[in-house]
């Protein structure tokens, strides 16, 4: 709503086409500086969740008495 309300203002304060061509495209890279930080965010979120992932599994591993898992859980790892 906000966005809408500053385009619907500066549409009517700017008479020329130079200041307006300014606004547009210093609205597209802040839209598009957000839209990176936002699938940054989305990422780092990712990664920690596979993260998480990753060492839950290794304490189940480790935790169990079978050496065989493990001995096979240690060379996925260290394929990965």
């Amino acid at each position: 709503f906000v966005l809408n309300l500053a385009d619907r203002v500066s549409l009517y304060r700017f008479a020329s086409k130079e200041l307006k061509a300014k606004t547009s495209k210093n609205r597209q890279r802040i839209e598009e500086q957000f839209l990176k930080n936002v699938n940054q965010q989305r990422q780092e979120q990712a990664q920690q969740r596979r993260e998480e992932k990753r060492r839950a599994e290794k304490e189940k591993i480790m935790q169990s008495d079978d050496p065989d898992k493990q001995r096979k859980w240690e060379e996925k790892e260290h394929k990965r």
